[in-house]
């Protein structure tokens, strides 16, 4: 938690939440194992401690409920908080070390400054009456 915050302030994001969440930007494919049946999913956003998903099609799934989430060959076990039609949400439960790192691959691939880093300073322009010299 103290490396995420650190990052965040470093990049001037303001944090909102308990656990900062990020937009992923890559087109990360991940697979959902509910039952006997497997899932195709879009990774759509990524925190610490959850993500958000948009699968292949509308499906219900009842929130609580435990799902397999493989990403990059990594599986992780996730409660399923929130559910609307294609859009999925889960709650990572007890993350290894392998798989803690696996989520900050993926968290920090995907990181965008806050502001407009590209954005090209302008200055107004002074008025010479008003500058002052120091001798």
């Amino acid at each position: 938690m103290g490396a995420i915050i650190s990052i965040k302030v470093a990049y001037q994001k303001p944090i909102f939440r308990s656990s900062e969440r990020i937009s992923v930007t890559k087109d990360t494919k991940v697979s959902i194992k509910y039952k006997s049946k497997s899932l195709d999913a879009i990774l759509v956003d990524i925190s610490e401690i959850g993500a958000g998903l948009k699968l292949n099609k509308d499906i219900y799934i009842e929130p609580g409920e435990i799902v397999t989430l493989s990403i990059n060959n990594i599986d992780i076990t996730c409660e399923i908080t929130r559910i609307n039609k294609s859009l999925l949400g889960v709650k990572f439960n007890f993350l290894s070390p392998n798989q803690m790192k696996a989520i900050m691959s993926i968290f920090t691939e995907n990181m965008m400054p806050y502001y407009n880093t590209y954005r090209v300073q302008t200055y107004s322009a002074s008025n010479s009456k008003n500058n002052m010299s120091i001798a």
